[in-house]
C-alpha cells in the first residue's frame, strides 16, 4: 500500500471510458491507496479510458484513449475468487453499453433491476438515457450467450451522492420493455432480516481480476465467499470515510470486488442484500468492499417500482 496523506477513493464500475477508476475524488485524511498504486498529491489523477472522454460529477477528466475492456486471457476472476456456475446465480445480470460490460446488475421482478447509481450516472446534470443501456442475463459470458434486454426506464435515487456520507444513495432501478423468461429472479432482503453481521455470503461478477492498471475483466462469472461485517468494523477500518446505516460492508483478507463488479449482487441466505459501491482501489483485499444495503431502501423500491 502507498502511504500518501492524499489519495483516491473509487466506485467500482468498469466501462469503454474508464479501465481503472470511473468516479474519484481526491480527498483529505489519513492513509489511503492510491488508484494503480501511483501516489498523487494535491493534483487531480486521471486514469486510462476508451473511445469516450467522459468527465466525472466531481470533474476529474480522462484524457487517454487507451482500451483496456478487454479480458485477459488465462485464469481470471473476482479477486481471490472462482468461476461461478451461473444456474447458482441466475438473477446475475451485465449492465451493458455499446454492447460492452460496464457493471453488474441483479434481477429482482420480471421486468426490474437493481444496480448502483454510479453506473448509470451520466456525470451531468442530465438524467440517464435508456435507450444508451442494454442488459444481459442467462449466461456466464458478459460478451456472449444469454439473451439481451432494452431497457425502458431508469430511476436513479434523487439523493445519490448527496450528504455527508461516502457515495450514499447509491442505487438506480432499471425497467426493461419486455419480460424476462426462463431466468430466476432474486429476492430482496428487509429490515426484519437483520444486517447479516457475521454471516458468510457471497459476490458475483465479471469484474477486474486485480487492480493494476492494465487488468482486463473476466470472460465468465467469478465468485468468492466473504464475511459481513459491523458498520462499526468497516468505520473504523475506513477511517474518515463515512460509512452510513445504508451502508453494508464485507471483508475477507487477499479477498475483493473490483472495476466492473459495480452495481453486482451481495448475496445472503439466498437474498439480495447489497449492490456493489465502492471500496479500495487497488482490490487488494486489505479494506472492506462496500455495498449499498438493499433493506434500507425497500420503501423506495416499492415506491417507484411497485415491487
Amino acid at each position: 500500500m502507498d502511504v500518501i496523506t492524499r489519495g483516491v477513493r473509487l466506485k467500482f464500475r468498469q466501462d469503454r471510458w474508464s479501465g481503472s477508476c470511473f468516479s474519484k475524488e481526491v480527498l483529505t485524511g489519513p492513509v489511503m491507496e492510491s488508484c494503480s498504486h501511483i501516489a498523487m498529491a494535491k493534483q487531480q489523477v486521471a486514469f486510462p479510458s476508451a473511445d469516450l472522454i467522459k468527465r466525472s460529477r466531481l470533474g476529474i477528466q480522462h484524457p487517454s484513449q487507451r482500451l483496456i475492456d478487454e479480458a485477459h486471457a488465462g485464469e481470471s476472476r473476482i479477486v481471490g475468487g472462482s468461476s461461478a456456475d451461473f444456474n447458482d446465480h441466475p438473477h446475475q445480470a451485465s449492465l451493458q453499453r455499446s454492447d460492452s460490460h460496464i457493471c453488474g446488475a441483479s434481477l429482482v421482478s420480471a421486468k426490474w433491476l437493481i444496480t448502483a447509481a454510479h453506473c448509470v450516472d451520466t456525470g451531468t446534470s442530465s438524467p440517464p438515457n435508456p435507450a444508451d443501456f442494454t442488459i444481459k442475463l442467462g449466461t456466464n459470458q458478459h460478451a456472449s450467450g444469454g439473451t439481451t434486454y432494452t431497457v425502458k426506464k431508469i430511476i436513479m435515487h434523487d439523493g445519490y451522492n448527496d450528504g455527508s456520507g461516502t457515495y450514499a444513495n447509491d442505487i438506480a432501478l432499471i425497467e426493461l420493455n419486455n419480460f424476462v423468461q426462463g431466468v430466476s429472479s432474486i429476492a430482496m432482503a428487509s429490515s426484519s432480516d437483520g444486517d447479516f453481521a457475521g454471516q458468510t455470503c457471497v459476490i458475483t461478477g465479471w469484474g477486474k481480476t486485480s487492480g493494476a492498471w492494465w487488468a482486463g475483466l473476466s470472460p465468465s462469472l467469478q465468485e468468492v465467499e466473504m464475511t459481513v461485517i459491523s458498520n462499526n468494523n468497516c468505520g473504523n477500518q475506513w477511517s474518515s470515510q463515512t460509512i452510513l446505516g445504508s451502508h453494508v460492508c464485507i471483508f475477507q483478507t487477499d479477498k475483493s470486488a473490483c472495476n466492473g463488479d459495480s452495481g453486482g449482487p451481495l448475496v445472503c441466505n439466498n437474498k439480495l442484500v447489497g449492490a456493489t459501491s465502492w471500496g479500495s482501489s487497488t482490490c487488494s483485499g486489505t479494506l472492506p468492499s462496500v455495498y449499498t444495503r438493499i433493506s434500507s431502501f425497500r420503501s423506495w423500491i416499492q415506491q417507484q417500482a411497485g415491487i
